[in-house]
């Protein structure tokens, strides 16, 4: 809209139209005449009009066929159009007026107040129309600036992309984005100019931007004010704002372009919009940033812990087995100096023999040679299952491992008057760790026989499960012992849990450990007074 209002006159005589002029001029418009329909439309095409009063009969051109034609053209196809018609002019004149395009039509004589408010009505709608199509371009510019902001979540392309954004759609010939260290996010100091991206020269004009907003306050900026900066630029018109986030100043934004009047309220306004966006997306974008580092840091961390935790791992399996054997010492030593005997009867024999210059007795050293053997059976048991694991995952029989176990027990279920029943059958091979294995099925065996120990009848069953269908080899060792009340159930894998007087409270939860690892089960139910069946499944492989 122009101020004053410029109104189009167009009639034919010239009585009528100096009429209209004095009505407009009396109400404060400026007036432009054309006398016929032809220099009506160079007139329209030329000054844009803010409203045209259109005579219907002219020579040349008709009312209607220049309101045609204004229609057709993009630069004339809004301009409000009130229709003059005279009274003895048919009705139907009107009515075509406005199906053709016309807005309002007014009869002659008309009444001058009568015509004032309808040009009045019409121009205060086309400013409505106006308003509410440029804010409806406002709208659709954000909406494509926050397409632009949301291709990336990374600060530098963002600006970057904020920048293009301002200098494309606000036809910015310069464009600057500056932003304030904030905790981890270093400054932002970027520049677009001539479609080329740099970074501010110095810290003087950093420091001029940061001095600038006090003064700017919101309003336009021009070469005077900017003269810091833009000034060397030649930039006559600008427009500086601080962009801001819950109260906080984050950065400033500036845009600048070499024609003095390219930029005033609108351009201020849709700035004010541009600036509270773009906060929201780098603010977004430095809490992004700040996340992966902490995720990256976070990982590093677990990273670390995992690796603290497997040793500690490794130590307590370590720890739990050497334990293991301590509660097996007694038999273990009874185990050993049961061969050391008959050896040690047999080697006196000899010694016998050979001082008395008698024939040795071939039987002494064939008895002490088999207690040599079975002695060194025991220890190199011993040894399977304390060293320190090396072996690694191969293809494991778990019968065999099974009875090495067996053996290793077979004192104290002696000692202990516990009956052993096995059931093992050949099963598949498993890939597994053969010390890890042999380590849980010990301790279960042992807790089995500890569980029953003092009581009568006691027994141990043992049994290797495999049906065709099922792609896991079954454990199963069972005792008939006290069992364990069932408000301990849930504790029963929790480290340094034990039921008993001395245990660590290590066994079942390395147990179970291990057995998770070898991507297994390890189940165990029990009922008090009854006893405790322990279920190991691991896959077959």
């Amino acid at each position: 809209m122009h101020e004053p209002p410029i109104i189009l006159i167009t009639d034919d005589e010239e009585d009528t139209a100096s009429l209209l002029t004095r009505i407009c001029t009396r109400a404060g418009f400026d007036t432009r005449v054309a006398s016929d329909g032809f220099k009506s439309l160079e007139l329209a095409e030329s000054i844009s009009p803010d409203l045209i009063l259109l005579d219907i009969q002219m020579p040349g051109l008709t009312g209607f066929e220049v309101v045609e034609q204004l229609r057709q053209k993009p630069k004339t196809a809004q301009i409000p159009i009130i229709v003059i018609t005279a009274a003895a002019t048919k009705p139907e004149d009107a009515v075509r007026g406005i199906e053709i395009g016309a807005d309002d039509y007014i009869l002659k004589p008309f009444n001058y107040h009568e015509l004032v408010a309808r040009m009045r009505a019409k121009l205060k709608a086309r400013e409505l129309e106006e308003r509410l199509k440029k804010r409806t371009g406002e709208l659709e510019l954000l909406v494509r600036l926050g397409e632009d902001l949301s291709r990336s979540q990374e600060i530098q392309l963002l600006a970057e992309n904020l920048l293009n954004f301002l200098n494309r759609e606000l036809e910015a010939e310069i464009s600057v984005l500056c932003t304030e260290a904030r905790e981890d996010h270093p400054a932002i100091e970027v520049m677009l100019q001539n479609g080329t991206l740099s970074r501010i020269e110095n810290q003087i004009n950093r420091d001029y931007f940061h001095q600038s907003v006090a003064d700017a306050n919101g309003h336009i900026l021009n070469a005077e004010r900017l003269k810091g900066y833009f000034q060397r630029e030649s930039i006559q018109s600008g427009i500086f704002v601080p962009v801001t986030h819950d109260d906080m100043r984050i950065g400033i934004l500036a845009i600048g372009h070499s024609n003095s009047t390219r930029y005033g309220t609108d351009e201020l306004r849709v700035m004010g919009s541009v600036s509270r966006q773009a906060a929201l997306a780098i603010r977004n974008a430095q809490l992004y940033e700040s996340l992966r580092i902490y995720a990256d840091e976070l990982e590093t961390r677990v990273e670390e812990r995992t690796e603290e935790l497997q040793k500690a791992q490794k130590q307590l399996m370590r720890s739990e087995k050497l334990a293991s054997l301590g509660r097996l010492s007694g038999e273990i030593a009874h185990e050993i100096n049961n061969p050391l005997q008959p050896i040690m009867t047999c080697l006196e024999g000899v010694i016998e023999d050979v001082e008395s210059k008698s024939a040795i007795d071939i039987e002494d050293l064939q008895m002490a040679m088999s207690e040599v053997t079975r002695l060194k059976r025991t220890v190199t048991r011993l040894l399977d299952f304390a060293r320190p694991d090396s072996s690694g995952v191969v293809k494991v029989n778990i019968n065999e491992l099974a009875h090495e176990v067996l053996a290793l027990i077979h004192k104290k279920l002696y000692n202990t008057h516990i009956k052993l029943v096995t059931d093992m059958k050949d099963v598949p091979e498993i890939q597994a760790n053969p010390d890890q294995i042999k380590q849980v099925l010990l301790n279960i065996a042992i807790n089995a026989v500890d569980a029953m120990s003092g009581q009568q009848e006691s027994i141990l069953q043992i049994r290797l499960v495999h049906e065709a269908k099922q792609d896991y080899v079954a454990i199963s060792i069972c005792d008939n012992g006290e069992g364990i009340p069932p408000e301990r159930m849930s504790q029963i894998f929790e480290p340094f849990f034990s039921t008993k007087d001395h245990g660590s409270g290590l066994g079942l939860a390395i147990s179970h450990s291990i057995i998770e690892a070898h991507g297994g089960t390890l189940n165990v139910s029990s009922t008090p007074g009854e006893g405790t069946d322990v279920e190991i499944r691991l896959p077959v492989g």
